[in-house]
């Protein structure tokens, strides 16, 4: 027998490429039962060969949104589903079995954690803000704002309120608004009369009030001046004391002066002594005093009882207001020599005794005051005098 190299079957089913060696059949590798399955446990047994024998060991079903596949009755079996979140409200979550979780940017309506915007929403994976909120309360004098978290802020701000008015506390009420609170402190003048307060339309008011001065003097009227204070006008009216001689005066503090005065008595005689007495009144005393009598034909003229008297060295020669009339007429005079002559007036030719000048008619004959004589003092009477020079004419011894 001779050994041959043919091919043969060892009857062992593991065994492959069984082939004549030196008389005997011999394999030359073993059989590769393995299926490529991993939910197989591949097995060759020497008589019935390859044996697939389903296990439950874990496995990748080639899903990679699937964790924790097992083995079940030789097959892969997806466990569970991946989580693909990625906490982002602005962004679709899903899983593709072959890229895996997929977050896709979408517009929903978010909040980008400002309660100060509205209308936020999702672009570019994010949330954006939207329109700042309108915080507006319409009360002017509060500042408005807004806190992330909080939310709207009405803050009062007593600047925001002013009316203008100097004598008024002005503050902002967070739920009224503006107050302006009358301060009648602040309208102080410094007035002791006046009455202060404040008006919160107008101002300051600082009313005069009289009854506030009093400086107890009776005869001053007591008012009050809103810019310079009490006023203490002296009446001097209310001081008359019914005496005609004294000077009635109100004095500011000392109330009512009465001065006599000697000037206010004359009883036009130089032969009294006029004096005031601020109790009785004018006194006329009688003096001694030396006088004229206003007679150019008597001397040593001296008061005496009241009136004045003198010694008389003349004869009086005419006088008109015993009867006797002297008429000068312009036809022609009477020269009387060494009389002293004093004139009288003009008037008509009656005998009565005149009084006033003489306005109408002619020139006439008047008294000649150089040398004591009666002499023509005006000349062209025309046609005639009807008035006549009344005089008395004295006789000196």
């Amino acid at each position: 027998f001779t050994d041959n190299d043919a091919e043969c079957d060892d009857n062992n089913k593991r065994t492959m490429g069984d082939k004549c060696v030196a008389g005997d059949c011999d394999y030359s590798g073993l059989t590769n039962c393995d299926d490529n399955n991993e939910c197989t446990t591949d097995i060759c047994d020497p008589k019935l060969g390859c044996i697939h024998l389903h296990n439950t060991a874990t496995c990748e079903d080639g899903n990679v949104c699937t964790v924790l596949d097992t083995c079940d009755q030789g097959l892969c079996i997806g466990g569970e589903t991946i989580a693909c979140d990625d906490d982002n409200l602005c962004t679709d979550d899903n899983c593709d079995a072959d890229a895996g979780c997929l977050f896709v940017p979408n517009e929903v309506a978010c909040t980008d954690s400002d309660v100060c915007t509205v209308d936020d929403k999702c672009g570019g994976g994010i949330c954006l803000s939207g329109a700042a909120l309108d915080c507006e309360d319409q009360n002017a004098c509060t500042d408005e704002s807004c806190h992330p978290m909080d939310g709207c802020m009405h803050t009062a701000n007593d600047l925001n309120c002013d009316d203008n008015n100097a004598c008024t506390e002005d503050s902002c009420d967070q739920d009224t608004g503006c107050v302006f609170t009358p301060i009648d402190a602040n309208c102080n003048d410094d007035n002791a009369c006046t009455e202060d307060s404040c008006d919160q339309d107008t101002g300051c008011v600082n009313t005069a009030i009289d009854d506030s001065c009093d400086d107890e003097v009776d005869c001053t009227v007591d008012t009050c001046d809103a810019d310079k204070g009490c006023a203490y006008t002296p009446n001097h009216a209310a001081c008359d004391d019914d005496v005609a001689c004294t000077v009635d005066l109100c004095d500011a503090q000392l109330g009512c002066v009465h001065l006599a005065t000697d000037n206010l008595c004359s009883d036009d005689n130089g032969c009294t002594d006029d004096t005031c007495n601020a109790n009785t009144g004018c006194l006329f005393t009688n003096n001694s005093a030396a006088c004229d009598d206003g007679s150019d034909c008597t001397t040593n003229d001296v008061c005496s009882g009241g009136s004045c008297s003198g010694t008389d060295p003349k004869v009086k020669v005419y006088d008109s207001n015993l009867g006797v009339v002297t008429m000068l007429s312009c036809g022609g005079g009477h020269d009387g020599f060494n009389f002293v002559c004093n004139y009288l007036g003009y008037g008509a030719a009656t005998g009565v005794h005149p009084s006033g000048d003489y306005q109408g008619g002619g020139y006439c004959w008047a008294v000649g005051e150089a040398d004591g004589h009666i002499n023509q003092k005006y000349s062209g009477c025309g046609g005639g005098c009807t008035h006549y020079s009344y005089i008395e004419c004295y006789k000196c011894k």
